[in-house]
């Protein structure tokens, strides 16, 4: 009976020990995901670029090592068909996230033809490394794409910023990245129109305080926070304080259309005690209504930018995370994950733990089976025969 038992104890422990391995098992919560994450523009195999165009490439570490790798990584380069050097003039730009080098041919691009984005990434896919393997740098491929037959002049037209959103967000404990209190602050305005590809048009965001301070470039969407720590981490404009911006349109040329001038930012006060939502991680407009979910802030809240951008014609454009360029996808968790549809200007999605790779705790479902299986064992070896 004893041997029948242990071998029964056995076969279950292993399938228990296999269910464990094969069930997902969450990071510690908000731990951030490994390696980096490239994202460029023209995207890959986009046809029909200006002969004027200029080229971005976009680095994202998402680790503090992989923050090295990418400070050591030497600047991408542009080649022809036959392999030939383009000479271009480089700028480096940093963010509070991303080291952003633009490209800009010193004479005209050959029209009709097909230029590739080379670098030291170390990886044909737009993400590298992980916590058990690194990135590695080599050279390789970031994107390829080809010409139009003549140079675009004119800058995109655009309203510029219309104004502010801020919503309440709260969270009181670790289980959803807290604690945090604060607003989410997303800069509205419509989408801009060109007589290129609408789809490569991005927008550039500054802080008109003291001079002209560039704080995202090339966004697709702008949110901040009026607090640090998760929400900060969950914006690509990090902590906005109070303060003139500007949202300026740019097209792949580099033609800037930047009307309206600044508009006023004040953070709102937090909501009263009696509206305040649930800390419990979650979205507070249903908890709290208008008073706490949907503040406004700067005169414009979300529904009026979204009747803007439906009354210009607004198109759908590719969305790769925060302050990407087109193009792109990561690996799972990364902040820059993948490709949704979403108009100009409308708000981030809700920061959520899964937002940033971030999650409840160690993986207690597949642990819990093996830890069982292990209590069992023991306790059916005590027992007599």
């Amino acid at each position: 009976m004893v041997a029948q038992v242990n071998v029964f104890l056995a076969g279950f422990s292993a399938v228990a020990l296999l269910v464990s391995a094969w069930l997902p098992t969450p990071a510690w919560a908000c731990s951030p995901v490994g390696g980096a994450t490239r994202t460029v523009q023209p995207a890959h195999a986009d046809k029909g670029i200006p002969i004027n165009a200029e080229v971005r490439v976009r680095y994202q570490p998402n680790t503090s090592a992989a923050a090295g790798f990418v400070d050591g990584l030497p600047a991408p380069t542009l080649v022809d068909a036959q392999g030939k050097l383009v000479a271009a003039q480089v700028e480096q730009r940093k963010d509070m996230k991303a080291t952003l080098y633009i490209l800009r041919p010193k004479a005209p691009l050959s029209p009709n033809s097909t230029f590739t984005v080379q670098d030291g990434f170390g990886s044909k896919e737009s993400w590298c490394g992980s916590f058990d393997a690194p990135c590695v740098s080599a050279a390789s491929v970031a994107g390829s794409f080809t010409t139009a037959a003549q140079a675009d002049t004119s800058p995109p037209f655009f309203v510029g910023l219309l104004g502010f959103d801020a919503s309440w967000q709260s969270c009181g404990d670790s289980n959803c990245c807290g604690p945090f209190a604060g607003y989410q602050v997303a800069l509205q305005w419509g989408p801009a129109t060109d007589d290129s590809d609408a789809k490569q048009l991005r927008y550039n965001v500054y802080r008109m305080d003291g001079g002209k301070k560039a704080l995202a470039s090339f966004a697709i969407a702008a949110v901040g926070s009026t607090v640090g720590g998760y929400l900060a981490f969950a914006s690509n404009l990090g902590v906005l304080a109070d303060g003139d911006y500007q949202v300026c349109a740019i097209d792949l040329a580099g033609n800037e259309s930047c009307p309206n001038g600044s508009k006023t930012f004040v953070a709102p006060a937090p909501p009263a005690p009696d509206a305040a939502p649930d800390t419990d991680g979650g979205a507070t407009g249903a908890d709290a209504g208008d008073a706490a979910g949907e503040v406004k802030a700067g005169g414009v809240d979300a529904d009026t930018a979204s009747e803007v951008a439906t009354d210009a014609g607004a198109e759908t454009v590719d969305f790769a995370g925060e302050v990407a360029a087109d193009g792109g996808t990561a690996s799972d968790g990364a902040v820059e994950v993948q490709d949704t549809t979403q108009s100009p200007g409308k708000p981030l999605p809700t920061p959520k733990p899964k937002d940033s790779g971030c999650s409840a705790g160690p993986g207690a479902p597949a642990g819990g089976v093996a830890w069982l299986a292990l209590v069992v064992l023991v306790w059916l070896r005590r027992r007599p025969a």
